[in-house]
């Protein structure tokens, strides 16, 4: 954990409550929105998840900072966490400075604690899947459309390469996320 948060630059982690109001995913929009609805504030951070003998992973999160200060993790609880969420807070960040017109895209950190071959397998998935998101990212940016999390992509030009590259994000995250599923699933070691 002491490496994940000298490599990330963040403040000690943090344990707070998850009260799973929200589906996974998303952590940006959701918490955005509830703070619209019930004050408070999106905080960004990192989600560190562990699998015992397996790897530790940092992966970027939104939380709802509440007017008191205190710290609520509103997000539905991914395969192997429990009913907290060990977080990594970007000191004075807020949420607000992402840009949510666009998906957020911030790589994982993740320490391997073994060279398990599905392990080496879900890197590979998840460096093809980044990949192709930012490139699909970028080029859509360029031709004006905007990113709805309930619509996906909508307005700009018209574009077969963008299409075709939208499926192939699609299919790299589908392929990714069974096999990242699994790991945290049945822990090695």
């Amino acid at each position: 954990m002491a490496e994940i948060a000298a490599t990330l630059g963040t403040f000690p982690p943090l344990r707070i409550p998850r009260v799973n109001q929200y589906p996974a995913g998303l952590s940006y929009w959701s918490v955005t929105e509830h703070a619209q609805k019930n004050g408070g504030y999106p905080v960004a951070g990192w989600s560190v998840a562990w699998s015992p003998g397996t790897l530790i992973s940092a992966n970027d999160h939104c939380v709802w900072m509440r007017e008191d200060g205190t710290l609520i993790d509103l997000m539905a609880a991914s395969p192997g966490m429990q009913g907290f969420t060990t977080f990594l807070m970007l000191g004075d960040q807020m949420a607000a400075d992402v840009d949510l017109r666009y998906p957020v895209v911030k790589p994982n950190f993740t320490i391997k604690l073994t060279d398990a071959p599905e392990l080496v397998e879900a890197e590979r998935r998840y460096e093809r899947w980044l990949s192709l998101n930012l490139k699909l990212r970028e080029m859509l940016k360029k031709m004006g459309w905007q990113w709805n999390p309930g619509s996906g992509w909508f307005g700009g030009n018209e574009s077969v390469a963008a299409e075709m590259l939208g499926q192939q994000v699609y299919e790299a995250q589908r392929s990714f996320l069974e096999l990242n599923d699994s790991i945290y699933e049945a822990p090695k070691g």
